[in-house]
């Protein structure tokens, strides 16, 4: 099967299910991946980025290491039993041209992406990315609202375990 522009949605996502959420995605994610958070400032892209990175490192037997936000640095990268994951926060940058300097779009074929404030990529994404979209629930503060759109061909890695679990 393959996935081509496929939606999935979570309404009222607690935090321990946004936890089995980035279970889910270490599990399945592949080098080539490129996972593009998105939502407001303080809605928890990177509490779900650091999520996923901590599952991964669980997953392949590794002491997990600090995970700092990549606010500062831009770039985080985090080398792992099979792949690398690099962890990018956009928000600081002024203009698409800044990219380049950073070696974007040069980095996804090799790694695991993920993507905070991706806004500023829109000219630059590879064919395939998964665009995760965060929001604040309507039924309780403390909870999310997750929407998931696949974008690309062969996302069966993640998309058959996050539907059976949204």
């Amino acid at each position: 099967m393959t996935i081509n522009n496929k939606t999935l949605h979570g309404n009222g996502i607690t935090k321990p299910e946004i936890m089995v959420l980035a279970d889910i995605f270490a599990k399945n994610i592949v080098k080539g991946d490129v996972i593009l958070l998105e939502g407001p400032i303080g809605i928890g892209k990177t509490f779900f980025s650091r999520a996923i990175i901590r599952a991964r490192y669980l997953i392949d037997n590794l002491e997990a290491e600090e995970v700092p936000s990549p606010t500062f640095s831009l770039i985080q990268g985090y080398k792992l039993k099979y792949f690398s994951i690099l962890h990018l926060d956009l928000y600081r940058l002024v203009k698409e041209t800044d990219l380049f300097e950073l070696g974007i779009p040069d980095i996804f074929d090799d790694n695991v992406t993920i993507v905070e404030w991706a806004d500023m990529m829109k000219n630059f994404q590879p064919s395939r990315v998964l665009s995760v979209y965060l929001s604040q629930s309507d039924t309780h503060e403390n909870t999310r609202n997750i929407k998931l759109k696949f974008l690309g061909k062969s996302w069966d890695n993640l998309y058959q375990p996050l539907k059976r679990f949204l």
